[in-house]
């Protein structure tokens, strides 16, 4: 995973911006008003007197009153999109044109949502414009098999991060890289936007860099397994042949790269396919469809240039796939789906005025040696822009001018563009709690320090951290709330000089949860767990000054017309 390029404020601890954008990655959440209702739409095609699901598909979904935002709503594995809406009018509309034997649909048709029912619609290939597909603009093999196989690669979650994985069968098994599971005491799926469910481990093997993971098959409508290649049947591959990857790489989702074959290694494929953090895991098939190996690494320098890639050749994973599939099922993970966001970004001109205040995290010293930290994009917004004002006054100082694009009468920070929430987090609606450990000085430096101050002579510090986070719980009254992303980052002191000594790693926490957490009217109640007792929970209970805050930060985004949640707490 890669962390944003802007710097963090000297002002708050130092992992926070940096791990707070780095969980933050594509998540984007909205709320309900009070009187919203479900509303269920089904998209078909009818072909041959059957109808046939449209799935995995992105629709407009437009409230019909002034300054609307276009919600991006997405169809699931059956062709169905459930929503909370306001009452009022709204439009359906493609995002883009979908294709069936030969011919482009598109639909656009308008609908009314009642106060009190809920409202169920069905939109067939009937309601939709259509023409035929031909013409001078082709598809390509590549984008074929993209199409056909892309709802079988998958988001694979961890601890860390987050890699790529594939599934194998129906059965829920899924094909990953070991280093993308290495250590992780929890691990999640994602097919796509509001498809996360609970994975669990099945089986590592660190020499080949693989591991099988297992979703219960009963949380995906429909399991689509990618085909492996069959070693019996000849080469996997030859250099020069065409090859194509699909991941999750930065901060993209179901991401299709292509190249061509480099090199034939022993066990290993080498191609110029583009790959970067995240695609690790996934899959790289043939023009046949057929996955050949497993993206794990690149082979890059610092000079430059895109690097190449390297594939473990899927003859290294059917060992532990075969092992894998003989092993009783003893952990069977949840059917329920994990909550996720909606596709609804924090106003942007909110974070624009946000970054013209000055407001600060709310910080916690609790529990016993960690700080814990609640962060909105408000503060993250407002700190950064503190920190280019920082840097502009720095700049001038030196250079005795600022930077260029600034004046002495204007700020020097940037706007935020309508294009960053695809490649950075300041417009991701979330609650991003963080709870890090305290460095403090050790009992052998206090009690070395008492004997220094007796004899006169200046004592030798040595820090070190006291606890080591594990996990944490939120309950929103007596009700566990599931984060939407969480994260466990390693957090250093590396420092020492004749008098202190300051060499240590911990782990810190970095869960966010969706702003209707924290609607006024229940408590708000942290457990948070060490690594060094499993069997005990500290809890901290948030004031209603600190959570009342918080939930003022999203008073804009609340006002966004047509906004709606997709997690029921």
């Amino acid at each position: 995973m890669t962390l944003i390029s802007k710097p963090t404020p000297r002002s708050i601890p130092t992992v926070l911006v940096a791990v707070a954008m780095l969980a933050l990655l594509s998540v984007r959440p909205a709320m309900a008003l009070p009187d919203a209702v479900t509303v269920t739409i089904d998209v078909v095609i009818v072909d041959d007197l059957t109808p046939k699901p449209v799935p995995l598909t992105d629709f407009n979904i437009t409230a019909e009153s002034a300054g609307a935002i276009p919600r991006i709503a997405r169809t699931d594995e059956m062709g169905r999109i459930s929503l909370k809406l306001d009452p009022g009018n709204y439009t359906f509309e493609s995002v883009r044109a979908t294709s069936f034997k030969g011919r482009s649909f598109n639909w656009k048709k308008g609908f009314a949502v009642v106060a009190g029912k809920d409202l169920s619609l069905k939109f067939t290939d009937a309601d939709a414009s259509s023409s035929k597909s031909t013409g001078a603009r082709q598809i390509s093999d590549e984008a074929a098999i993209y199409t056909k196989y892309k709802a079988g690669v998958v988001t694979v979650e961890n601890d860390t991060g987050h890699g790529s994985g594939f599934v194998v069968d129906q059965s829920g098994l899924i094909l990953t890289n070991q280093h993308v599971t290495r250590g992780s005491h929890w691990l999640a799926v994602r097919f796509g936007h509001g498809i996360r469910v609970s994975a669990a481990l099945v089986l590592e093997d660190a020499a080949s860099d693989t591991a099988i993971i297992r979703i219960n098959p009963a949380a995906v409508k429909l399991m689509v397994p990618l085909v492996l290649a069959d070693p019996s049947a000849g080469p996997l591959a030859v250099e020069g042949e065409k090859v194509l990857a699909i991941g999750s790489p930065l901060h993209q989702e179901s991401v299709l790269t292509t190249g061509i074959v480099s090199s034939v290694e022993h066990d290993v494929l080498i191609s110029d396919v583009n790959v970067n953090h995240g695609n690790s895991g996934g899959p790289m098939l043939n023009l046949a469809g057929e996955v050949i190996g497993i993206t794990t690494f690149i082979d890059a320098t610092r000079q430059g240039g895109p690097g190449i890639s390297g594939v473990v050749a899927i003859t290294k994973a059917l060992p532990t796939l075969q092992r894998a599939r003989s092993l009783p099922v003893t952990d069977m993970p949840d059917a329920r789906t994990l909550p996720d966001v909606s596709t609804t970004p924090f106003p942007s001109d909110a974070l624009d005025e946000a970054a013209h205040d000055d407001l600060k995290p709310h910080l916690l010293k609790a529990p016993h040696n960690y700080t814990t930290t609640l962060i909105t994009p408000m503060i993250v917004a407002s700190l950064n822009a503190a920190f280019e004002r920082e840097m502009a006054k720095a700049s001038k100082h030196r250079t005795g001018r600022l930077p260029a694009g600034s004046s002495e009468n204007t700020d020097p920070i940037s706007p935020h563009r309508f294009w960053e929430r695809y490649v950075d987090t300041y417009q991701s609606p979330v609650i991003l709690i963080q709870v890090e450990p305290v460095p403090r000085e050790s009992s052998a430096s206090l009690w070395a320090a008492v004997f220094s101050a007796s004899v006169g002579v200046r004592p030798h510090t040595t820090m070190e951290f006291h606890s080591d986070f594990y996990d944490m719980q939120l309950f929103r009254g007596d009700r566990l709330v599931e984060p939407v992303r969480r994260i466990c980052v390693p957090v250093q002191m590396l420092y020492e000089d004749l008098f202190v000594t300051a060499v240590d790693q911990a782990h810190a926490g970095v869960y966010c949860y969706d702003p209707s957490t924290f609607e006024p009217g229940a408590k708000i109640t942290l457990k948070v767990r060490d690594s060094s007792n499993l069997k005990k929970w500290e809890t901290l209970v948030l004031d209603d000054s600190t959570t009342g805050k918080v939930w003022a930060d999203f008073e804009s985004y609340r006002a966004i017309p047509g906004a709606y949640s997709l997690n029921e707490y």
